[in-house]
């Protein structure tokens, strides 16, 4: 019995800590949910960025072919400006991609939270129902103890009753040898067993 008291206590004891640390990280999960949709911004922001720098550059190269083909600028000017340039592009299209690898990494982070949560939430529930399983069978156990009990004690009725020659009138919720009697019984021993655990 002091046994399954035990595992009692340490089921009840590692409900609670499994329901604290799921309160925790759905909390840092919530967080970094609100934080994530910031990175989302600069990644999209970025991303758009680095279009409009693109898409403008190449307005600018496009005018540089142009003039160095009409000869306005000189080709090794034309050559020096092509390269800052496309030095500019790369350059951004280089920071925008870190921004975006790191919004990935940072879905990546909230994702593993998610799964550590997931599994924070499954062992709770097989805690809760082996929890749930003891009790039921600490509760079966009982049972049999006051059946028992009750045989007992209407066989030892039965004697009185067979040692007394005067036959009185006894109310049904007070007679063992009735169905009533025997649920009054029952619910007495119930109440007697509660008071000494409690």
């Amino acid at each position: 019995m002091d046994n399954k008291n035990v595992d009692k206590g340490f089921l009840t004891n590692k409900l609670v800590v499994l329901q604290e640390m799921i309160v925790e990280k759905t909390a840092q999960f919530n967080e970094m949910v609100e934080s994530i949709k910031r990175f989302e911004g600069h990644s999209s922001g970025s991303k758009d960025l680095s279009e409009k720098i693109g898409n403008h550059i190449k307005k600018q190269q496009a005018d540089l072919a142009q003039l160095a083909v009409q000869q306005k600028l000189a080709p090794d000017i034309s050559k020096f400006v092509e390269m800052v340039l496309e030095n500019v592009r790369t350059f951004v299209r280089q920071a925008c991609g870190d921004i975006e690898r790191l919004y990935f990494s940072k879905q990546g982070e909230l994702l593993f939270l998610q799964q550590e949560i997931e599994k924070l939430v499954i062992s709770k529930k097989k805690c809760e129902q082996l929890l749930r399983e003891q009790e039921a069978s600490t509760e079966v156990q009982q049972d049999v103890n006051v059946v028992n009990n009750l045989h007992e004690s209407t066989s030892h009725v039965a004697e009185v009753k067979k040692t007394t020659k005067t036959k009185k009138r006894i109310r049904p919720d007070q007679d063992s040898s009735t169905r009533v009697g025997r649920a009054a019984l029952d619910i007495k021993e119930r109440k007697r067993k509660n008071k000494k655990e409690v």
